[in-house]
Order: C-alpha cells, then structure tokens, then sequence
C-alpha cells in the first residue's frame, strides 16, 4: 500500500499535467483570440480574463484535491514554475498565477487572507486590492461566512465587513479574479505588482463551489428501507433536529412513518421545528401520528433510495486480527463461586445459559482473567472493562460472543453483565469490538467505543455509548439490532446506582448521557437510569428494534441512524432484503443529525476528489 507521501505526490504530478493541459489550452484560446478579426481589443482581453479566471479556480480545486486543508499557501512559495507557460505563487494565504508570456499574458489572483493585520500579510505585490474572498470550508459540518473586502483598505474585519452569503458545509467557495489586457504587459515573475499590473486591464471573477461527495454523511438522523414505527408510551415526543447549519430536520423511508401513543390515546407531541422534512415512499408514502396524516411535518413523497448512506463494511474502523484475542462462544457469570465461565459453543437465546453442572471449557477469574492487556474485570459487579482493541476469534462452531448470567442470578444479586468501555489513557483511542457472529449481551453497554459484527447486536438498557471522534462508528451490524428493556428483577430492585452486587444493580444512577449538555435544553428532563443514548454512526444491514413496553425509558440518538435493508457492498437498494424496519416502543424518542459522527469513512485530512458543485462569472 502506498504511503501518504506517496499518494500526495502522485496527485501533486496529477496536478501539474492538468494544470498544464489548462494552460495548454489557454494558451490556444490566447493566441486564437489575438487573431480573430472578428473580435475588439476589449473584447479579446475580456474573453481572456475570462479564461484566466477559470485557469485559476482549475488550479484551486486540483489544489484542494491534494490537500483539502490548502487555503492559498502558509508561507511564500513558487509552486509552479515554468515562466511563460505558467507560472505560480502563493503566499500566506494569496495566490498569484500568470498565464502565458510576451503579449499574450492572462493573470489570476486568489485571496484567502483578510489583509486585516491581524495574520501575517503577504510579500510585495501579493496583497491583493479586490473586494473578493476565498474560503475553505472543506473540513466543517458548519456554514462559514464568506466575506467581501472593505474598498476603503481592502482588508475584512468579521464583525462589521459585508458577507453576500455562507459557504456550504463540507464546501470551498473560491472566488478568483482573471486579468488580462496591455497593462499586463510589464507583469513578470519579477515584477508582480503594482508597477507590473496598469490601466488597461480587464477583469473577470469565476465564482466556484467546490465540494465533497456527501452521500455518505446523508442529510437526515433517521433511515428506514421499510417502515419507521414509533410507539412513545405515556404521552411520549418526538423530537428531531440537525446540528448542521443549512439541512433542516428530516426523516427518510422508502415506505411509512407511523407514530402513535397507543397508551394514552392522545397524540403525541412531533417536534420537527417548522422547517421539519418527513420523506416518504414516493408514490403512496404517508405520515401518520395516531392514524391521522401528520402536517407536523406533512409527508414528502420522493424515492429516497439514492439518498440512503451507502457506508460499506470495509469502510468502517473494526479492530484487526491481531488485536487482543478473545474465543468466541458462551461466557456465563456464576455466583458460586463467582468467576466466568466459558463454553466452546454459539448462544441460543430460547435455551439459554449452559447448566453449572456443565464442565466449562475455560474459568476466568482475577487470578486467571480474560485478555488482561486489553480487559480488566469486577467479579463482584459481573463487569467486564474494555480499554483495548479486542477481535473475537472464531472457535469451532462458534463465531460470535454471549456475556450472560447463569439462572437465577440477576434476581439473587439485583445485578447483571456490564460491558464498559474506556480508553486504556487520555491519549489512547477508544477500543473496538469486532466479531464474525452475534454479539449478544444480557446486560449493558456502556462507555466511549464501538461494536462491529458480521452479526446480530442485541443488549439492554441502561446502554450509553458515545463513538470515537477517528471511527464514529457506535454500532455497526451486518445483521439485525435489538434493543432489550432492564429485567424486571433489576426495576424492581430500585436500582439507583452502580453497584457491587446484593444492592444497587447495574442500571446506573442517572448516567452521563453523551451529548445531552450541549443541548439548548434537556429535551425531556433529566435523564432516568433506563434511558439508551448513543451518539456516532449506528448502522445495520438489517432492521432495529427497541423494545421498552413500560414506557419509560427514553431514546437518544445523536449522528445518523440508518436500517440499509441490503448490504451496501452489493448493488442492491435498500430494503431489498426485505429486512430495514426501525421499531420503537418506549417514551420520548430524540433523534438528531450531526455529520460530525458519521465523517469516519471519508478521510477528511488526505487528498480528496472534489467536486465543482455551482459555477458563476462575473
């Protein structure tokens, strides 16, 4: 595999060939011009600032496809030198081109510095005295204003310059000047200006947006290649909402949304802001809140399919082979004495755990503990704490991994299985799962990490999982996602607090729910033990199911839940494995899109191909 360098440096020589077939053909618009008789002076140097001016924004995008942090240049540099075809600088922000030679020379300038003092100023004859603004905002999930410069200095001050409008997200707004004319005459790589530069001179400006492909990051929290069923309990909302500037809260299904309170018999509160979006099956898709079609929002109808994030399993950061090892098979909590035991054998859900009078194929304890460079573990709280990268490696017959406790234990002892995960230090990232086969565990997920399976995901609450800001990935199943309430055995033991076992269980106190203080309020009060937050990618080939019939535990989602119903590496569309149902019965439901979480398949700081998304001149 190529290193970065490498990759930089063949895009870099791809660069310059197009950079000098841009020229090439200018320079055939040059001399073709020049010679039509058919055309005025002013009008052949106008055609050829015109040129110049997209020679320049050809230049920027190959620019920002080597390098998507480029904004003209940190420091003064030559970076295409060939005097008289074309000639390059750039300087602390401002870019200088010159096309051409003799008496047929074309400029471009580009400026990214605000020319207000306040950064370092460009050399003589880079300080550029136009009024136009370049912006990079290739690396922001946020609208960034794009500015004019002030004609009384030529300079920008953000708190009191005009600015006509934003630069998309994911986006770059490059505005680039073209010149040409007689008074370019003098202009050289010696003599740059402002004696190199006179009267006589056209102007032209291209205007460009030059973008990322952002199919992946898509444009809504929700995705369901069959229907979105949401049954809030106990006159339970639904509140949808987007953390990214410019994309207005929205649902996406390829068949219906229902939402219904069925335990009430009131309607339930859908808070989708005035601006809300619900997008449904395009020819006879509905939105129904209690079996009346919604206007809050009203269905859209519009095939959706191509708009669905097509996030592979090879795209996605799982943690490799030679990780921390674990066999895959039955792990079963025993109280007496209280160790771990494990059986070479895949887990049935209907049968359940292997009897204690079954001889385990392994006992792990603190004396004797499972993966101890990447897991710690709590006898007395059945935890199990992930700081490391741990792949579950195939044995026999079993291909995926159960934590579950032994008969009888949940309700001797008021606890459960914890999975906690952690970064082993303030600098480490956080660890990753990844297993062939289901991941089945009956208890909680908690902590900061992520959960990648060829499999089915099932768990309970309290799960409050927060993504790596590398990854993004929370959950990702090439199979189904199912959700479980706490066992009985647990709410009724008051569960208040994180405990030891004989007491207080596992379901948590009120938990530090990622992403809930960074809300403009809490959206439905403070967060109870039963709550299930996550925030990053949560992802499944198959379909989700949350399933809390008490109605009162609350769903939190934060970055983007998508049930592809196919497997996106395929050319399947979604839903065409018949599976992509998202089914919730619960409380409140809050979902909200940040693309910030579900970034982790494209690399933002490598080279990048872009895409010119509007074009204007002027």
């Amino acid at each position: 595999m190529k290193s970065t360098r490498q990759k930089r440096g063949i895009l870099l020589i791809i660069t310059l060939i197009i950079v000098a077939i841009t020229t090439m053909f200018l320079g055939a618009g040059l001399t073709l011009t020049r010679s039509s008789g058919a055309l005025a002076g002013s009008q052949e140097d106008e055609q050829l600032a015109l040129e110049a001016a997209q020679a320049g924004v050809a230049y920027a995008r190959n620019r920002l496809q080597e390098n998507p942090n480029w904004h003209g240049g940190t420091s003064n540099a030559v970076t295409v030198n060939m005097p008289g075809q074309l000639w390059v600088r750039e300087d602390h922000g401002n870019v200088l081109g010159i096309v051409g030679g003799g008496d047929h020379v074309g400029a471009f300038r580009i400026r990214f510095n605000y020319q207000n003092g306040s950064s370092t100023m460009p050399g003589s004859g880079m300080v550029f005295n136009h009024a136009y603004v370049s912006e990079n905002n290739l690396n922001s999930a946020s609208q960034k204003r794009v500015y004019r410069a002030d004609k009384s200095g030529w300079s920008v001050d953000p708190a009191s310059s005009f600015s006509p409008y934003d630069c998309p997200r994911y986006s770059a707004m490059i505005l680039c000047e073209g010149l040409a004319g007689d008074g370019l005459r003098d202009l050289n790589p010696s003599n740059l200006g402002p004696a190199g530069v006179k009267r006589n001179v056209k102007r032209r400006v291209a205007e460009a947006v030059i973008g990322r492909n952002l199919s992946q990051l898509g444009d809504s929290p929700i995705y369901g290649a069959k229907d979105i069923q949401m049954n809030v309990k106990n006159s339970g909302q639904v509140k949808v909402r987007s953390s990214d500037a410019g994309v207005p809260p929205r649902a996406r299904t390829l068949c219906d949304i229902y939402i219904q309170d069925a335990s009430s018999g009131t309607h339930p509160v859908v808070d989708m802001s005035s601006k809300g979006e619900a997008y449904v099956n395009q020819s006879n898709g509905v939105m129904k809140v209690d079996g009346v079609d919604s206007t809050a929002p009203a269905a859209t109808q519009e095939d959706s399919s191509g708009r669905f994030p097509r996030i592979k399993w090879s795209q996605i950061t799982k943690a490799p082979p030679t990780a921390a090892n674990i066999d895959a098979g039955t792990y079963v909590w025993r109280r007496s004495p209280r160790r771990l035991e494990y059986y070479a054998q895949p887990y049935d859900p209907a049968v359940g755990p292997p009897a204690a009078t079954v001889t385990p194929d392994a006992v792990y304890n603190p004396s004797n503990p499972l993966a101890p460079t990447a897991i710690s573990m709590d006898v007395n709280r059945l935890s199990l704490s992930i700081t490391r990268d741990v792949y579950v490696k195939p044995n026999g017959g079993a291909t995926g991994i159960a934590i579950v406790p032994e008969d009888g234990l949940i309700a001797a002892i008021q606890n459960r299985p914890n999975v906690e995960m952690a970064p082993a230090t303030s600098t480490s990232n956080p660890p990753i799962i990844t297993s062939q086969g289901d991941v089945f565990v009956k208890g909680s997920l908690r902590g900061q990490g992520s959960v990648t399976t060829e499999g089915n995901i099932t768990f309970q609450g309290t799960s409050v999982l927060e993504a790596d800001q590398d990854s993004r990935t929370a959950i990702y199943a090439k199979g189904d996602v199912t959700l479980e309430e706490i066992p009985p055995e647990i709410t009724i033991g008051g569960t208040t607090t994180t405990g030891s076992g004989g007491g207080g269980g596992s379901g948590g106190g009120t938990p530090a729910v990622p992403f809930l203080s960074t809300l403009p309020a809490p959206p439905f009060g403070p967060p109870s033990y039963r709550d299930i937050a996550f925030s990053g990618l949560f992802y499944t080939h198959g379909s989700v199911k949350a399933d809390f019939p008490a109605g009162t535990t609350d769903l939190y989602f934060r970055g983007m839940v998508v049930a592809f119903g196919a497997d996106p590496d395929s050319p399947a569309a979604p839903g065409d494995n018949g599976r992509g149902r998202i089914d919730f019965t619960g409380g409140n439901v809050y979902l909200e899109y940040d693309s910030r979480y579900v970034v982790g398949p494209l690399n933002l700081t490598g080279p990048a191909l872009l895409e010119v998304e509007s074009y204007n001149l002027f």
